[in-house]
């Protein structure tokens, strides 16, 4: 159970004031990496960002706390879908909220209507694509049914391999994101990392993998719940959970112009403007320099 199913809530306001001073720490390259590995620990150990008290009610209620997690666990997917060009509370309460009423109302019958963010081009194709996919007869509307079917396979075609986790990406944009690379899927379900994997149209793709493979409490928890309502689904998160099928390390650092403008500014980096691909990229080359996540830095990075 998580704080959430035991009634309580984290303080995100000592969270947040603790990156900070973690922030304030770092002089050098060995400095960051400590105090980035602490913000992330902090974060997704304990998840205190959903206790952020303008979102905390709604995320809670439609999504962590959903009497039926599977719904939690879709909606959570369609928002990392909607979250682009949007303040983050009106993602998580207004758009939230429009994504649960699109689900009870018309997207397995009439998608296109009332579809959140009308015809906005970046977040529509991903929200029809997924429902299309879960409206299938094998998942019945499932996306639990779709989670376990697809890390089972992977688990059990692939056994104890390196990218794992990037042929989840793959099945994910096979299914559930429109990626802009025709190739990008398929690339990515082959365990290799395209020239274009950190390209702003992806920073939603590899945040929602970030949290569904990183979080260790409450997105864990609602998995967890998900999956018991599906075939498979206790083997399905056993493989998930293992690291050795799985490999956290394989998060890649979801890079958007707040995360660029605080990794120029690190003081132990050769000044100057850098596309957000090519930090994505200097990322990963510390990240495995220091046997990390690359995605392990985004909590230091991201919360201002």
């Amino acid at each position: 159970m998580c704080y959430l199913c035991e009634g309580r809530h984290q303080d995100y306001e000592a969270y947040l004031s603790t990156v900070t001073q973690l922030r304030v720490r770092v002089t050098d390259e060995e400095s960051f990496l400590a105090s980035a590995a602490e913000a992330d620990r902090l974060r997704f150990q304990g998840s205190p960002e959903w206790s952020e008290p303008p979102i905390a009610a709604s995320v809670r209620d439609r999504i962590f706390l959903n009497p039926d997690p599977d719904e939690g666990l879709l909606l959570f997917i369609l928002a990392a879908w909607l979250d682009l060009q949007a303040p983050y509370t009106r993602l998580w309460t207004q758009m939230l909220e429009q994504a649960q009423d699109w689900l009870h109302d018309r997207a397995w019958n009439d998608p296109t209507a009332r579809l959140p963010r009308g015809s906005f081009p970046p977040t529509r194709p991903h929200l029809l694509k997924t429902v299309d996919t879960l409206a299938a007869p094998q998942y019945s509307r499932r996306i639990s049914s779709w989670f376990a079917s697809t890390i089972t396979d992977i688990a059990e075609h692939q056994s104890i391999r390196r990218g794992n986790l990037y042929r989840f990406v793959g099945a994910v944009c096979r299914d559930l994101y429109e990626a802009k690379d025709k190739a990008f899927p398929s690339r990515m379900r082959q365990a290799a990392l395209p020239t274009d994997y950190a390209g702003t149209h992806y920073k939603r793709l590899w945040m929602l993998v970030m949290f569904l493979r990183k979080d260790a409490h409450v997105v864990r928890c609602l998995i967890k719940r998900a999956l018991a309502t599906a075939e498979r689904g206790a083997e399905a998160i056993e493989y998930w959970e293992d690291e050795s099928y799985f490999d956290p390390m394989e998060c890649e650092l979801p890079v958007d112009t707040r995360v660029k403008a605080a990794w120029e500014s690190l003081p132990f980096l050769t000044p100057g403007d850098r596309s957000i691909e090519a930090i994505a990229c200097e990322a990963r080359t510390l990240a495995r320099k220091a046997s990390v996540a690359p995605a392990s830095f985004d909590a230091l990075l991201f919360f201002r």
